[in-house]
């Protein structure tokens, strides 16, 4: 850029392009620049949600992440002026296009000024594309914005679904394989501490802490992933010489892992690499609580009650649970702030209202198919946020019921259109429901089946119970898919599903899906009749 002008060009990966994580990138480079240059090449096949992935189609360097050619100009007549904003041009090469159509395409241009450029106007936020509008930040916040302790929330606290590092170790259907998977990477780690050489110990003590734990290797501490799985925190711990106390049954608790999948849990800190605020939320496997769990980013919107500690991918996105209690010197607590309860008493002119009718309300709102439509970007990219509806009464009575339908799943009614293909007699037996993997079918008429084992056929499975889904996918396909049998290819661990409460109980809970997708569909119909703000 000698002489006050220049261009860069490179290929970069397309996430930049509309993350949150580069809202302060966008904005200094429309600051630093005359022009910007954007071919939106897609390809990012990491997407969870089926429908996005195909939508992206083929990569054209066959890499994971979604790819981006990018050019900024700056004109010799460039001027510093901080109120001058750079002219951004954006092209998206579309949908479902495989590797040499992108590339045609690009062919056929010849030239970056042939492209079918559309200009980009960034908003406040620093979007380029997808972008948020303001009456987002008119709402209520369900949570505190970080370093604006006077902005007053709805919750007084909330937490990340539990972080593990290390789920084949410390999550499974049967509690017994939990107990010997936690005692042989207990062991493990104490054998090497014991062992831990002087290399180790002496560097230790040198001052040297900060990044130690990147420095361990084979020679230190055992690398076979069959017997141990590292993390920078139990690193840490065993560069302090911390010893791991032995296996404790009363840490084994059940935890919400999936959707409508339940999986035993170590709990304990040193096996759990980030447990967040859950320890105010469920200080101990006795204390009751409901988590009203939320998960957004790049994965679409959803949310889903839990009974239970949550996972922090309960939904593959980033979980944020916002519970209905939390616990505080031993004393239950609502989770719901004062100030907000007042706010809605005063807007409504009803100070009968509860706090727990608020919670209530709120998952109302977050099935409300209009509120998810119109706050799709924001939802996509900030922390959730409410208006308070006229019809407030109403969506919280439907917000319960499709709380407890939810929270109750393990008792819904069971779907009834069953074959079955032996004989009625072997049906007393539980070995006849053990499912190894369920598998998904069409019958000649284009019925929809599920064929759950050698012995069981699930028919005549309306399209409707598809309709409900939790981050893109079917409360069904969830099912189908956690409920299976595997062996995790690093630590060998088994996972089967028959192992938690019969293989009976896996049969007739994905019968209850079936049903309880059918009343969602109609519950969240009746929500969206409503107004949400």
């Amino acid at each position: 850029m000698a002489g006050g002008g220049g261009i860069i060009g490179f290929v970069a990966n397309g996430n930049f392009i509309d993350a949150v994580s580069a809202d302060g990138f966008r904005k200094c480079v429309a600051q630093e620049f005359d022009h910007i240059y954007i071919l939106n090449l897609r390809g990012d096949i990491r997407s969870q949600m089926q429908k996005t992935k195909e939508g992206e189609g083929e990569n054209i360097f066959n890499a994971m992440i979604g790819i981006a050619v990018v050019f900024f100009v700056m004109c010799e007549s460039h001027s510093n002026d901080t109120q001058q904003k750079a002219q951004i041009h954006y092209y998206d090469i579309g949908d479902y296009l495989d590797r040499e159509t992108k590339l045609q395409r690009l062919i056929d241009f010849k030239h970056v000024l042939r492209l079918p450029l559309l200009p980009i106007v960034p908003n406040q936020k620093g979007d380029w594309i997808n972008q948020r509008g303001e009456d987002f930040d008119k709402l209520l916040p369900l949570k505190a914005d970080k370093g604006n302790k006077r902005q007053e929330s709805i919750f007084i606290i909330n937490s990340c679904g539990v972080a593990t590092n290390r789920d084949a170790w410390v999550y499974n259907f049967s509690k017994e394989n939990l107990k010997a998977s936690m005692q042989t990477c207990i062991r493990t780690y104490n054998e090497n501490l014991a062992n831990f050489n002087v290399r180790a110990f002496r560097e230790r003590h040198s001052g040297v802490k900060k990044d130690l734990y990147k420095q361990l290797d084979d020679r230190d501490i055992t690398i076979d992933e069959s017997k141990i799985a590292w993390s920078r925190a139990l690193k840490n711990k065993f560069i302090k010489s911390e010893k791991c106390t032995d296996l404790n049954e009363n840490n084994i608790r059940i935890c919400a892992y999936r959707p409508f999948t339940k999986e035993y849990l170590y709990w304990d800190k040193t096996w759990n690499e980030m447990q967040y605020q859950m320890p105010r939320l469920f200080p101990k496997d006795s204390c009751e609580n409901i988590l009203l769990n939320t998960t957004s980013k790049n994965l679409g919107f959803s949310a889903l009650m839990s009974k239970e500690l949550s996972d922090l991918h309960l939904m593959s996105g980033a979980t944020q649970a916002f519970p209905l209690y939390y616990y505080e010197n031993g004393c239950k607590e609502c989770a719901i702030s004062n100030s907000a309860l007042e706010t809605f008493r005063v807007e409504l002119k009803d100070k009968s209202l509860s706090k727990e009718d608020i919670f209530y309300y709120i998952y109302a709102i977050f099935h409300h198919k209009m509120y998810l439509a119109k706050y799709k970007f924001e939802l996509s990219k900030e922390s959730p946020r409410v208006a308070i509806s006229a019809d407030f009464r109403a969506l919280s009575t439907l917000g319960l019921e499709l709380a407890r339908l939810h929270l109750d799943y393990e008792s819904v009614e069971m779907f009834d259109t069953v074959e079955y293909e032996s004989l009625f007699a072997e049906k007393e037996n539980d070995e006849f429901y053990r499912v190894v993997k369920m598998k998904k079918g069409k019958t000649e008429k284009g019925d929809n089946i599920i064929i759950y084992n050698p012995n069981i056929t699930i028919k005549n499975i309306p399209e409707k119970a598809y309709e409900y889904k939790i981050n893109g996918k079917s409360a069904i396909d969830w099912v189908i898919e956690r409920y299976q049998v595997s062996i995790d290819k690093k630590s060998l661990i088994k996972n089967d599903p028959n192992d938690f409460r019969g293989c009976r109980y896996v049969f007739e809970l994905l019968l209850r899906i079936i049903n309880l997708s059918l009343k969602s569909v109609d519950l969240i119909e009746e929500i969206s009749k409503l107004k949400f703000e």
